[in-house]
């Protein structure tokens, strides 16, 4: 058994991600799907480090590609570790939550 025929991708049922031409390649291509809540950002780590990054990136400046590239890249820097770890184990707990509430949208 190779990597690929365990692997399960998770994705967030973005209309881009379910429409034919996407599930045609799924399909060609072995590619397992694991059923996930549309449009659930609750759910993805990465979706609050970047709330956690937009609050710490200053109001000025935002127009400019270099100057919010910059701000963000600090405001990485100087996330500390236990922040992100903790984003990480707060999944299990947002996962109950929804199977709690029969798979709709949970709030933090």
């Amino acid at each position: 058994m190779n990597i690929r025929d365990s692997f399960i991708l998770q994705m967030d049922n973005d209309p881009k991600h379910v429409c034919k031409v996407a599930q045609k390649y799924y399909n060609e291509n072995n590619i397992h799907l694991l059923s996930w809540p549309a449009q659930s950002p609750d759910l993805k780590p990465i979706e609050h480090l970047w709330d956690h990054l937009d609050r710490n990136v200053p109001e000025h400046g935002r127009n400019n590609k270099n100057l919010i590239q910059r701000a963000l890249l600090k405001a990485r820097s100087e996330t500390e570790q236990n922040t992100i770890k903790k984003l990480i184990q707060s999944v299990p707990k947002g996962l109950q939550e929804v199977i709690n509430n029969r798979g709709y949208q949970i709030s933090y």
